[in-house]
This record gives C-alpha cells, sequence and structure tokens, in this order.
C-alpha cells in the first residue's frame, strides 16, 4: 500500500520504547494476529478485522467507552514492524508506528504516535498544549498498552480491563501498571488519560 506519510509527521509526536518479556518473534506473533488488541490492549473493548494481514489491512478498534476508531495499516514488514493510520471513518487520521528492537540480548518495543491535533498550526503556536496537555496523557496511554503486551506475553491470556463487564460503556480510565521482575499488576489510578488520548488519535 503506497501512501505518501510525509503530511502525516508535520506534528508534535510521542513515542514509548520498553523492554520486552519474548523474543522478536513472540512479539511479532502477537501484534500480527487478527484482533491482537483484544489480547493486550488495556482500554479496548472490540477489535474486529476487516481486511487481514500484510500491508493494506484495516480493522477496527471500538474503546471501553465505546469510541470507534479505524486503523489502516500503511506499511507491514515481517519481525520488524509496522506502520498505520488510525481515526475516525472518514476524519483526519493520527500516524502510529510500530518498531520492535533487538539491543544486544534484548527486546524492545516503539510505539510512536503523530496525533493529528493541531498537525496544520505551526509547531511553535501547538507546542504548549501539545507539552502539557497531549504529550503526557499519551505517554500514560502508549506505556499502558505495552504493560498489556508484556503482561499477556507472561501469562498467555487476555489482560484484565479496568472496567468490568457490567460498566464496560463508562468512562475508561487507564490501568497503572506495577512492574515486578517477572510480571505486570493491574491496577485502577485517577486518570483520564485513554480518554485524552484516543480522542487525539482520532
Amino acid at each position: 500500500m503506497d501512501v505518501n506519510l510525509e503530511y502525516y509527521t508535520k506534528s508534535h509526536s510521542v513515542s514509548v520504547k520498553k523492554k520486552i518479556n519474548g523474543s522478536i518473534e513472540d512479539v511479532w506473533r502477537l501484534i500480527s494476529k487478527p484482533s491482537n488488541l483484544e489480547l493486550f490492549h488495556p482500554f479496548c473493548k472490540s477489535n474486529k478485522t476487516i481486511k487481514w494481514p500484510g500491508a493494506g489491512s484495516i480493522d477496527e478498534i471500538i474503546y471501553l467507552n465505546n469510541f470507534k476508531l479505524i486503523r489502516e495499516f500503511v506499511k507491514w514488514k515481517k519481525n520488524e514492524g509496522y506502520q498505520l493510520l488510525i481515526g475516525r471513518k472518514g476524519g483526519r487520521k493520527s500516524l502510529v508506528v510500530w518498531k520492535i528492537i533487538k539491543e544486544s540480548k534484548d527486546v524492545f518495543l516503539t510505539i510512536k504516535v503523530y496525533p493529528h491535533i493541531m498537525r496544520d498550526k505551526p509547531k511553535i503556536i501547538s507546542f504548549l498544549p501539545y507539552f502539557f496537555i497531549v504529550k503526557p496523557n499519551m505517554k500514560r496511554y502508549l506505556e499502558n498498552v505495552i504493560n498489556g503486551l508484556n503482561w499477556h506475553l507472561t501469562h498467555s491470556k487476555p489482560v484484565p480491563t479496568p472496567c468490568s463487564a457490567s460498566r464496560i460503556d463508562a468512562r475508561p480510565t487507564p490501568m497503572s501498571v506495577e512492574q515486578s521482575p517477572t510480571i505486570a499488576i493491574p491496577s485502577v489510578p485517577k486518570t483520564r488519560s485513554p480518554l485524552l488520548a484516543s480522542s487525539a488519535l482520532g
């Protein structure tokens, strides 16, 4: 799928890099599965596959508050990662880059987001709202996503969500993950970063 991504990189970016509890193949096997977000994304209610796999893939994520976004995969490289555009159907898109990295004997996953918010504004104008609102909330959101991925790789089962099945349509709060040497333990702090982050994406 040939898409010119230069326009999408005009905005400020937010990036998170974390060590992964598994091999490059483990990570790729997980993130390249159909409906993979249902396994490790702590704020995902459903992740319907529309077209899969490879460049040109399309899926849909519905968050716990029923906010719906479409992901369109524009680049796809086995055991390395992919790039995708995410946003509401017919709406503005944000660019997201997933990259698997091997450093010495360790494996890392980096997720980098170029949110569409204020993309067409000069960076000197958009810097303050980006630095004080978008960046900290998006960073916590991405950290929770990668922590959820690590949790799934450790436990081989879907990650627990912050909301019980009886209140999945409530406004979600993110899962704070306290890391021990081998596992991640989910809990629910007082913040709304997933709502703000998902809004910034779409």
